[in-house]
């Protein structure tokens, strides 16, 4: 591409016209070792030979790499203006460089071709495709073409015709990248139709942007008002999800709300909006029954009549309709210009309607997939509302977590490993406030959730437990980028929290609280040069050195309460116990290491203590952790004492954990190319090693 641009360039210095190159011979006439001028023939000629070749290689049967060359190669020459047609501001580096001739590039023979090219299954390859064809001539588009003696070709590849088979090969197919084409195709009908108020408007669907929209949202409509419902016989006869994308596409446009209404009323848009809410309402009432369950997958084990269609694809074309119609209701809040300023734009209902459906959907939804991009949603609806001048509308984040709390105590019977949506609802509402008094409420509120305490009963099956859910709320806001830097004064009382859930009997707290320790773990560490998370190094026992210890007081008694095992700990079964010293010996093998730290000694004697653990995994883990506390200035002198605990009375397992730290150690220390460390092992005294 780089040789190509160089050559466009080259080829519009070369042009020279007739006249001028008679000048230039005239004036060279009488001059020895004139060099010779190209002809305006000569380089047209090679211009032809060039598009043909081009076009040539974006042949359906070519395989990729021609593709995406001829596509980008033809992008280059459309922008560097030698089709006078195509509207595109020059760039910078070709603003003092013009083509002296210009040249023919658009034509229906290249619209066929790049039609043909949105239904490639690449996606450079498709978006490539599109960017050109955007840039098209209405004339070409709509079948006026002038280039071209045979009217009928023109007519017979309008854009609309491609339209058509696209939509009749994505309702075959069902992909997502031939529904994707359809979305397209839509928008760049839209981008090329008239204004409202054009007085060259014709009655044809395409000829204004207003009559575009209307007819995608009247097609959805018919489709979604079947008395058969979603899923019939007739599932594939429409793309539903490339109607829904090509909307998507189009009221993401700026100053949307301008471009189908009229200048003296604005009700166009209003009617447009309402009619794309309800769509995306029923869309959510179809899909409902197939994703609100706890076991999707299973929803029917028998085939659609009179159309091969299993559960599997159900759920696919069911996840796949609510994240475009989710997609949809976040591009209205996304798009700051979607709508009119003042009273004539988006009102409180407007907001609370998109809000209260995104906030039930995640309340509601089983299907881990949907999850993701609903919870987008919210949080741009969330924060749309936060940016409001109005203060009805400002209320709204909150009045949506005083029923997302509520919602965590309804649901508390209801368990799942990550609490469904819960977490994104709180999330989505804390991510309009970082910082202010109801963030920091609400932090509050949360941990105090998760302190209520909890009557254990074996023989009863299922137990309500809100402390999970509002766990699994706490995991992701410190998890989250954009409440980090707000969160930094909740971790202590976070890890805290998730060590004494640690202990508990139940697994579900123990599982919550495992989560937000490692979450928490993340947060605390900061990244330091040339260090990763975890054990690293030549000898696989060099320190993360990424958390700093005095930064966060009370972690070491916070340490030493995990690590330390009573006499009568056993009765709470190994299990437990391994879930507890676990997560306290990873955090303690990010400690960043320094030159004159006391509390090195005290979390040796609690991780030394681990030596003798009958569990082989917390034995070798303890090994590593300890070798890694160990100053290199002393490893020598440490492996001796560690060496001469031996000598009294000691279990198997203290014998074999403590030989792994040794050799751990010794590694550290062989591992090192200092020569300061080699002249201070040249001064122990070798003879005590001998000795021993």
């Amino acid at each position: 591409m780089s040789l190509t641009r160089k050559f466009i360039i080259r080829l519009k210095g070369g042009v020279i016209k007739d006249e001028d190159a008679l000048e230039v011979s005239q004036s060279v006439s009488g001059q020895q070792n004139a060099g010779p001028s190209r002809s305006e023939e000569e380089t047209r000629k090679c211009l032809e030979r060039y598009i043909d070749l081009l076009q040539k290689d974006l042949c359906v049967t070519a395989s990729y790499a021609r593709h995406i060359s001829a596509l980008k190669a033809l992008n280059l020459l459309v922008v560097s203006g030698l089709d006078p047609r195509a509207d595109v501001p020059p760039a910078k580096s070709e603003v003092q460089t013009h083509w002296k001739s210009h040249f023919e590039v658009f034509s229906t023979s290249l619209l066929r071709l790049l039609v043909d090219l949105l239904l490639d299954p690449f996606e450079e390859v498709r978006h490539t495709a599109l960017s050109i064809i955007n840039l098209f001539p209405g004339d070409i588009l709509f079948g006026a073409s002038s280039n071209t003696a045979n009217q009928q070709v023109a007519i017979g590849m309008r854009l609309t015709d491609a339209l058509s088979r696209a939509e009749n090969t994505a309702s075959k197919t069902s992909r997502a990248d031939h529904a994707d084409t359809v979305a397209r195709l839509y928008h760049i009908l839209f981008c090329a139709a008239l204004s409202e108020n054009s007085p060259h408007a014709s009655s044809d669907w395409w000829s204004t942007k207003f009559s575009v929209v209307d007819m995608i949202i009247t097609n959805l409509e018919e489709r979604l008002s079947s008395p058969k419902g979603l899923f019939n016989s007739t599932m594939r006869e429409v793309p539903l999800h490339g109607y829904i994308s090509g909307l998507r596409y189009i009221i993401l446009m700026p100053h949307f709300h301008s471009l189908i209404s009229s200048e003296k009323s604005s009700d166009s848009w209003k009617s447009i909006h309402s009619r794309i809410v309800n769509i995306c309402d029923r869309v959510w009432q179809e899909v409902k029954p197939v994703l609100c369950i706890d076991s999707p997958e299973g929803h029917t084990d028998d085939p659609i009549e009179d159309l091969s269609v299993g559960p599997k694809d159900i759920l696919s074309y069911s996840w796949r309709a609510l994240r475009e119609s989710s997609l949809l209701l976040n591009a209205t809040m996304a798009n700051v210009t979607y709508g009119p300023d003042g009273v004539d734009g988006l009102a409180l209902a407007d907001f609370e309607k998109v809000g209260q459906t995104s906030f039930t959907q995640l309340a509601e939804l089983r299907h881990r997939g949907a999850f993701s991009t609903v919870s987008n949603t919210f949080a741009t609806c969330c924060s749309r509302c936060s940016k409001t001048s109005e203060p009805s509308i400002q209320e709204l984040p909150r009045k949506w977590y005083q029923q997302a709390k509520k919602t965590i105590f309804e649901s508390a019977s209801k368990l799942t490993r990550r609490s469904a949506g819960i977490p994104a609802l709180i999330t989505g509402v804390l991510c309009a406030a970082p910082g202010t008094p109801f963030f920091r409420e609400a932090l509050n509120e949360l941990h105090d959730i998760s302190r209520l305490p909890v009557e254990y009963n074996k023989e009863k099956q299922y137990l309500e437990l809100p402390q999970v859910h509002a766990m699994n709320c706490l995991k992701d806001i410190f998890i989250n980028n954009k409440l980090g830097p707000h969160t930094e004064r909740f971790v202590m009382p976070a890890l805290t929290l998730s060590a004494e859930r640690l202990a508990s009997p139940i697994w579900a707290l123990r599982n919550s609280g495992l989560m937000l320790f490692r979450a928490l773990l993340t947060r605390m560490c900061r990244a330091m040069p040339n260090t990763g998370g975890g054990f690293g190094g030549d000898s696989g026992s060099e320190p993360g050195s990424q958390i700093s210890f005095p930064k966060y007081p009370g972690l070491l008694e916070l340490l030493s309460s995990l690590l330390t095992t009573s006499e009568g700990s056993a009765a709470e079964g190994t299990e437990i116990i391994t879930e507890r010293i676990f997560p306290a010996l990873e955090l303690i093998g990010e400690k960043i290491p320094t030159l004159a730290d006391s509390n090195d000694t005290t979390l040796c004697d609690l991780v030394s203590e681990h030596f003798k653990s009958p569990v082989w995994g917390i034995r070798e883990h303890a090994a590593r952790v300890y070798a890694s506390l160990l100053s290199r200035t002393n490893i020598l002198t440490d492996i001796l004492g560690l060496v001469n605990r031996l000598r009294g009375p000691v279990t198997e397992n203290y014998v074999h954990g403590t030989v792994l730290s040794v050799r751990f150690s010794l590694r550290r220390y062989a591992a090192t190319t200092d020569v300061y460390w080699t002249c201070e092992s040249i001064k122990m005294n070798t003879t005590t090693i001998k000795q021993y």
